[in-house]
């Protein structure tokens, strides 16, 4: 039977940027892994600097984006908290 999983993203541990196909990152990007590995849903926290980044170009499996405090560049576009 599956289990849940309770974790705060301050208790997870610091790790590289993870290696996935179509995905990768420019600048200083720390990132702490919050659930890998053994769960079928992984979740990474990611803190980016100005002049970071993260690019998605045909990645093979989905993503899912949340924007916690400042904002992103989609497509040309700015995007803020919660959008």
């Amino acid at each position: 039977m599956p289990r849940v999983v309770i974790r705060s993203v301050d208790d997870s541990p610091g790790v590289q940027f993870p290696r996935l196909d179509g995905v990768s990152a420019g600048g200083q990007v720390d990132t702490r892994r919050v659930m890998a590995a053994d769960r079928p849903l992984f979740l990474w926290a990611h803190e980016l600097p100005p002049g970071a980044g993260i690019r998605w170009q045909s990645p093979k499996i989905g993503h899912l984006v949340y924007v916690w405090k400042g904002s992103v560049l989609v497509n040309g576009r700015s995007l803020g908290e919660e959008c």
